[in-house]
């Protein structure tokens, strides 16, 4: 795991609408189309380079609290989604907050 997440404009940019996504999940008033809907995945299509990637070392959000997002979403556990969700955009948060400017 990197300790220093350095962010460029354009990154800072994309976590901020990747936060407003998950705010939305989280309120009820958005739905999560993966890729379609992701301001870091379109930018960083196939996450090289993308700062979740780079703090975390795994592909796909597969180590952040996303990945339980995606297991209740298949299961159609609506209280775990919501659980998840929050955590996600806890975690985005946080990602945001230790972002150093490049």
């Amino acid at each position: 795991m990197n300790y220093d997440l350095y962010l460029t404009k354009a990154d800072r940019k994309a976590l901020e609408g990747s936060i407003k996504k998950w705010e939305g999940i989280v309120a009820g008033t958005m739905i999560d189309e993966g890729v379609a809907n992701c301001p870091l995945c379109q930018i960083y299509c196939c996450c090289e380079g993308c700062p979740v990637q780079e703090w975390t070392g795994a592909a796909e959000c597969m180590c952040t609290p996303y990945a339980d997002y995606e297991i209740a979403y298949r299961q159609e556990d609506g209280r775990k989604m919501k659980v998840a969700a929050k955590k996600e955009l806890a975690f985005l948060k946080d990602l945001l907050r230790r972002g150093i400017d490049y």
